[in-house]
């Protein structure tokens, strides 16, 4: 589409770094036409406390692994859609449904 229909906006927590997981993106992605691709080579966007990242929900990305012993990598995940868009999915996508039924009641009517 012309117009973007969803974006994604990260607040970040805590530092995010490439140590402790930082985001990873596939520039140029939100503009291609392609299946994703999970071997592609990817840029991470390094934040301090209070930083945001916003992108259209077409680019490519994904959490990088935290290998630190010792820090986190807290953030605030926002999503936004055009008004007559509803999601699909939320954060259980990729969850096997068998894991979901072993969560508490609260958390699976969330998910």
């Amino acid at each position: 589409p012309v117009q973007p229909l969803t974006a994604n906006a990260i607040l970040a927590l805590d530092r995010f770094d490439e140590d402790a997981g930082a985001t990873l993106f596939v520039p140029g992605s939100h503009r291609w036409d392609i299946p994703v691709d999970p071997d592609h080579e990817t840029v991470p966007v390094s934040m301090q406390p209070g930083d945001m990242v916003i992108f259209g929900g077409r680019t490519w990305h994904a959490s990088g692994k935290n290998v630190t012993p010792d820090r986190q990598r807290r953030a605030l995940n926002f999503f936004f859609c055009a008004g007559w868009c509803q999601p699909v999915h939320g954060h259980a996508c990729g969850i096997p449904e068998a894991d979901v039924k072993q969560l508490p009641t609260a958390l699976q009517a969330l998910l």
